[in-house]
């Protein structure tokens, strides 16, 4: 290159305004860079937005702020590495888990190698373009040109950046941002909708919301002490089934969205279920198991039947607690000496499920792909038929150290329960029935039924058979309104939106070898299941932190926050609308004489939400230790 040349680009880089040009056009780049990485690039016009805000932002610090040439050059150094590092995270994280991290997780980078790697194992050579503009503030740095723009200038940008700032303002506060942010299954969704920059603006608000709720003390951070007393009484009750499956392994098949109406409903004469109806007979039945999640339902699930907790309030608790310590159940069986697994045949990204897997202290969670290469009629919506998927699971359970406890999530069933084809649509519906969203979910419930009969006849004749308890319950009722369930909820006593409320429950089903068959009228809520599980398996838990009772011995009422309702034997308590009805009768009740049952609702999701908020496992855990009346080893 020739000397004029040098002296021309060395003239140019110390023009007073060179320093922003080149940092918002190196920002440009690298967010190109690492969109394409990612898959996100030009996703949706909002993206040109999340540039365009980026700009900006980074233009006006630099001119309102930067007092000379060499405090804009540090500045520049020191807003270009953040955004380097935040990026090339993205790309680092994405190539992992073919997800984004939220902001907890920047600090946390190391993790990347806990999956079977190293951190050089996500470098790519292209990845230096991130760091290309950093020696060139350092450079400008020493040069320190005095610099200040004109009055005028810095009163545009600052309007500019107010408006922009208006702008933020309505993005995060407004109700279609504020549901994708809240209600997000996979960060790379919220990430493909609105592009990294907008994505990272709703992970903050986010972070900054939590920050805000815990600024005070909580109102009473034991207050869920009670509850996991009594929990604790009843694993630990003697009774019937205290102990019934000791020593034996532990199957649970999580069904999607099988909502307990599906095992009971007939279409003119035709069984929905007829298999599972039958097989009910054989197991320990209960059909009201009453969904207990919230914003998320599929996460929510989970994380209920294995904590005994209530979910979020806000949010997507898979997200916004994957850092919490927890002593799930699969933690409290580790200690009762089983080998913990969970299976799923789909990406261990969506909702997050390989690091929640972690918190909740599986020892082993395994995810798509593993066994042989699925046939094309094998696929069912985005995932895998029931059948396929559980003759997979079982090729894992094969190979495991016994006893073992091991959740196998069953994928096909999602809303709009459009999947199948329409060979494998067996039902003859009415009319009234046909293209509807329930006419679809009561095919594919039937679809169902059929996958789980070849799985389970063939279950029975295998090996584990006889020392394996079956568990099959759904991860939480279908997603449907009153309205689009209504056709089925014809004979009700109940008005519309209560006995719709009154249908959110899963059935659950435990065959235990050698133990008869009974079906339990008892309402039974999610948060339950843990509890109930150890008290099958006769197992001592120390110092657990549930909500949930013992099924067997069951006493206090049901809470189930999305649907804002109660259950207590049989009054049914709407806790929004105050009105109170018996559901044998349909009558409607005094709401006042069974306002306590609401306030203790409220009492117990507020202290789940704090238990989640201020991750007070290990502090009620210490204060459950402590000398006086409680749980503790026998």
């Amino acid at each position: 290159m020739s000397r004029s040349r040098i002296t021309q680009i060395e003239s140019l880089l110390r023009n007073p305004y060179a320093v922003p040009c080149i940092a918002i056009f190196a920002g440009w780049l690298k967010l190109v860079y690492v969109s394409l990485q990612t898959q996100t690039l030009f996703a949706t016009p909002l993206w040109w937005t999340g540039l365009a805000a980026v700009s900006l932002l980074g233009w006006g610090a630099l001119l309102l702020l930067g007092r000379s040439g060499r405090a804009q050059a540090l500045m520049a150094l020191v807003l270009s590495s953040s955004v380097t590092f935040v990026l090339f995270t993205d790309a680092a994280y994405y190539r992992y888990f073919i997800d984004l991290p939220t902001l907890s997780q920047l600090a946390q980078v190391g993790q990347l190698s806990k999956v079977g790697g190293s951190v050089q194992s996500v470098l790519r050579f292209s990845d230096l373009l991130l760091l290309v503009d950093l020696p060139l503030y350092l450079w400008l740095a020493v040069q320190n040109r005095p610099f200040m723009a004109p009055r005028y200038f810095q009163a545009l940008i600052a309007l500019a950046l107010s408006g922009l700032a208006f702008g933020i303002v309505d993005f995060v506060k407004n109700p279609m941002q504020r549901g994708v942010g809240q209600a997000r299954f996979k960060n790379y969704a919220v990430a493909r909708e609105f592009g990294l920059p907008l994505y990272h603006l709703l992970d903050l608000r986010d972070q900054a919301t939590r920050a805000w709720r815990l600024s005070g003390s909580p109102n009473r951070p034991l207050a869920a002490l009670p509850s996991a007393r009594r929990s604790f009484e009843s694993v630990v009750q003697p009774g019937q089934y205290r102990g019934a499956a000791k020593g034996m392994n532990v199957v649970v098949i999580l069904l999607e969205s099988l909502q307990s109406i599906a095992l009971e409903y007939e279409i003119d004469g035709q069984p929905v279920m007829p298999f599972l109806s039958e097989y009910t007979k054989s197991t320990l039945y209960f059909p009201r198991m009453y969904d207990q999640t919230n914003h998320a339902s599929s996460a929510d699930g989970e994380f209920v039947l294995a904590t005994s907790l209530h979910p979020a309030a806000q949010g997507t608790t898979a997200f916004l607690y994957q850092n919490n310590s927890f002593q799930a159940l699969p933690s409290h069986l580790n200690e009762g000496g089983y080998h913990t697994v969970y299976i799923g045949y789909y990406d261990g990204s969506f909702w997050n499920a390989r690091r929640m897997m972690d918190a909740f202290g599986f020892r082993q969670a395994v995810f798509a792909p593993f066994g042989p290469p699925p046939r094309p009629d094998e696929q069912i919506g985005w995932g895998l038929a029931d059948y396929p998927t559980l003759i997979r699971a079982y090729g894992v359970w094969d190979t495991l150290n016994q006893p073992f406890y091991s959740v196998v999530k069953c994928s096909m069933g999602h809303h709009p329960f459009n999947e199948l084809r329409p060979e494998q649509r067996e039902l003859k519906l009415p009319l009234e029935l046909q293209e509807t969203i329930v006419g679809e979910y009561l095919q594919l419930c039937r679809f169902r039924d059929n996958q789980l009969r070849a799985f389970l006849t063939q279950f029975h004749e295998m090996g584990l058979a006889e020392s394996t308890v079956l568990i099959l319950t759904g991860d939480h009722a279908s997603p449907m309104t009153p309205a689009q369930l209504e056709p089925i909820l014809s004979e009700a006593k109940l008005p519309l939106k209560a006995a719709w409320a009154l249908e959110q429950s899963v059935p659950l089903l435990i065959r235990i070898p050698g133990v008869e068959g009974h079906r339990f009228q008892t309402p039974v809520g999610q948060v339950d299941f843990a509890p109930t599980v150890l008290h099958l398996l006769g197992l001592t838990p120390d110092r657990p932190v549930f909500f949930g009772e013992s099924m067997f011995a069951r006493k206090g009422g049901i809470f189930f926050r999305k649907a804002a309702y109660a259950r207590l034997g049989d009054v049914l308590l709407s806790i929004l609308d105050r009105k109170a009805y018996s559901v044998r009768s349909g009558v409607e009740l005094p709401f006042a004489e069974h306002a306590g049952l609401a306030d203790e609702a409220l009492k117990q999701w507020k202290a789940s939400d704090d238990i989640l908020d201020y991750d007070l496992i290990s502090d009620l855990r210490e204060a459950l230790h402590a000398p006086g009346p409680g749980p503790g080893r026998p």
